[in-house]
């Protein structure tokens, strides 16, 4: 099943996509929804986030290449305010110099958890999104060891999209970036460091999570290797998920 949200109406809406139509969500997505009435082609909807603002992204750091004698991967909690809806325009800021996006696998949680095994995590679980998470990466090193928290804070550093996916393998999964239309990195989800299910263990012993919830899993070998200009159209890819595009212009 894909779970998006949509205007509907002027009006957000859970929906079910189904075969390129989007189907009015009879229930919420936490308590096995079925599909209702169409509301029409995707394509011709407004794709919403399917994050609420009440819902945490937390964004691991370093999940990827080489463990270092590491237990667990560090991670930070991203503002909401920096989140903004596939499709719309990321604002580059005027103080930044060197941008990236990063193509991540977001986990979405589906029931609320604290100090769970990796096994037990996988009934915790709702699906899968895309979570394109943006830096400022000259702030990582030139303020100091909370760097890393201001160069991904920046509004509309956080985009998520397009869709809830529930029936995809998360230890399995292409994901690639492409830049002005052009493919510069692809890798796969099984070379994380640790898999979803670690992951949402590990967060787990540190805070409760809820429904809706996101954890985005770091980014991925080769996502750094072409910084982000005002004027490009960047977009991240993981197959079975989809797609989430946006413009980037000057603040």
């Amino acid at each position: 099943m894909k779970i998006m949200r949509v205007l509907n109406n002027d009006k957000p809406s859970w929906a079910i996509e189904e075969g390129g139509t989007a189907y009015a969500m009879l229930g919420d997505p936490y308590s096995s929804p079925t599909k209702g009435a169409s509301l029409g082609p995707v394509d011709g909807l407004k794709i919403l986030s399917p994050v609420l603002p009440e819902n945490k992204v937390i964004v691991l750091l370093a999940n990827w290449g080489d463990r270092e004698d590491r237990d667990w991967p560090a991670f930070i909690i991203k503002p909401a305010s920096a989140r903004i809806n596939p499709g719309e325009t990321v604002i580059y800021p005027k103080i930044a110099a060197r941008v990236y996006f990063e193509t991540e696998l977001g986990i979405v949680v589906g029931k609320k958890c604290k100090d769970i095994t990796p096994q037990q995590a996988r009934d915790h679980i709702l699906g899968y999104t895309i979570s394109n998470d943006i830096t400022a990466f000259e702030f990582t090193k030139k303020i100091g060891p909370f760097g890393i928290l201001f160069g991904k804070g920046f509004d509309t550093f956080s985009v998520l999209g397009p869709c809830i996916a529930t029936d995809v393998d998360p230890t399995n999964l292409m994901i690639r970036g492409k830049l002005n239309g052009e493919q510069f990195f692809e890798t796969n989800s099984g070379l994380m460091l640790w898999n979803a299910y670690e992951i949402v263990s590990w967060v787990s012993q540190v805070m409760p999570l809820f429904p809706g919830d996101v954890i985005s899993c770091g980014a991925p070998p080769g996502a750094l290797t072409k910084p982000t200009l005002p004027g490009d159209h960047i977009a991240a890819i993981i197959d079975g998920i989809g797609t989430i595009e946006n413009p980037v212009r000057p603040e």
